[in-house]
């Protein structure tokens, strides 16, 4: 298994009123906090992809990783 750090993510919410947009918005940042800097313990991406829509309840339009290193002291 690898670490993975999320460095982004956007979340597919598909809200098609548009009374709602700013509710969609709001709800989209507090994700994208909650996630963006996390790290996960995985053999492949789609696993990380995976386990964020599980935790979350939604899916996502983007995922963006980078391979996490332990810092040395």
């Amino acid at each position: 298994m690898k670490p993975y750090k999320v460095t982004s993510v956007i979340f597919d919410l598909l809200s098609d009123d548009p009374f709602d947009k700013t509710e969609e918005d709001f709800l989209q940042k507090r994700l994208q906090n909650e996630y963006a800097g996390k790290v996960f313990l995985a053999n492949e991406e789609e696993e990380v992809a995976d386990a964020i829509c599980d935790m979350s309840g939604w899916c996502l339009c983007s995922l963006g990783l980078e391979e996490a290193f332990a810092e040395e002291d």
